[in-house]
């Protein structure tokens, strides 16, 4: 439990589409009544947002309550305000830039969690394909980090260890670059 006292969770419906929320929920590290304010105006994949739905009902049938209306971040802030709860969402333009309501979004939750790779660090990868460079192999750890592998071209297909050397965050996300630590000796 991360709060001293028990709060609502409020959740915007779109953010149902996301089902990082769904498996955060299941994680059951928050208490209180879970708000999902449905919005008919909404626009979005209805059958997923529909099935998270039902899913979410199955989890918490007696901490589940549903809100009808139309909600814009303001009618949403106004709503956490009223009775101190949390907004958990995957739109970080719901966020509080004034502090007065607590805004977590999923992005938040994954950037606090995810794994530092620090130079030294060994890692085991899989290459799963050459590179750009002649002996650059390239693989990719858990949540679809990309590490490319100096000397890694003639392993394609086999699982390595390897000492990361350096990490670059690109637009579309952390790549690592590493080194083999050990190499077969023929």
């Amino acid at each position: 439990m991360f709060f001293k006292k028990e709060r609502n969770i409020i959740i915007d419906y779109k953010s149902l589409e996301d089902p990082r929320i769904l498996n955060f929920l299941k994680l059951n590290l928050l208490d209180g009544n879970i708000l999902v304010c449905e919005d008919v105006s909404e626009i979005g994949d209805k059958s997923l947002i529909l099935e998270n739905l039902e899913k979410l009902k199955a989890l918490f049938p007696k901490r589940l309550k549903i809100i009808k209306g139309k909600f814009n971040k303001e009618k949403l802030h106004q709503l956490a305000k009223k009775d101190n709860s949390l907004i958990l969402t995957a739109n970080p333009v719901l966020k509080d830039e004034e502090g007065r309501v607590r805004v977590v979004t999923i992005d938040d939750i994954y950037s606090a969690t995810k794994p530092i790779f620090l130079p030294g660090s060994l890692i085991n990868v899989k290459i799963m394909k050459k590179g750009k460079d002649a002996d650059e192999g390239i693989g990719y750890l858990d949540g679809g980090i990309k590490v490319v592998v100096d000397g890694g071209a003639k392993y394609v297909g086999k699982e390595l260890e390897c000492e990361v050397i350096g990490t670059m965050e690109t637009q579309i996300g952390k790549v690592v670059f590493a080194k083999i630590k050990y190499k077969e000796i023929r």
